[in-house]
C-alpha cells in the first residue's frame, strides 16, 4: 500500500492510502492547479538501489500566485513551500 500525505497550509494533515498511483486530475485538485515536483529525497534507512522515495508536489505558480507559506511542508522538505504540498511516499508518480 502506497501513502500520500496533502500537507495542507492551515497545519492538517491528510493521509490517504491508493494502490494505484494518483491521477493528474487528482494531484491538481490537491494542489490547487498545475503540479511541480519539488523533492525528491529516499526515505531514511532504505538503501537507493530499492528506490523508495518521498517525492513533494506543490502548485507549479504558488509563488506567484501568492499562496500561504507551507510551515509543515518546508519543515519535511528542507525548503520553503507555498500552498499546500502532496507527499508521496513509497512510490514515484508520473
Amino acid at each position: 500500500m502506497n501513502n500520500i500525505k496533502i500537507v495542507k497550509t492551515d497545519g492538517t494533515v491528510e493521509n490517504l492510502e491508493m494502490e494505484e498511483q494518483p491521477t493528474l486530475e487528482q494531484m491538481q485538485k490537491w494542489v490547487g492547479g498545475y503540479v511541480e515536483k519539488v523533492v525528491n529525497f529516499p526515505i531514511m534507512g532504505t538503501e537507493m538501489r530499492n528506490k523508495r522515495f518521498k517525492e513533494f508536489y506543490v502548485n507549479e505558480d504558488g509563488r506567484s500566485m501568492g499562496l500561504t507559506h507551507n510551515d509543515g511542508a518546508s519543515k519535511i522538505a528542507g525548503q520553503s513551500l507555498v500552498g499546500n504540498a502532496v507527499l508521496l511516499i513509497n512510490f514515484k508518480w508520473e
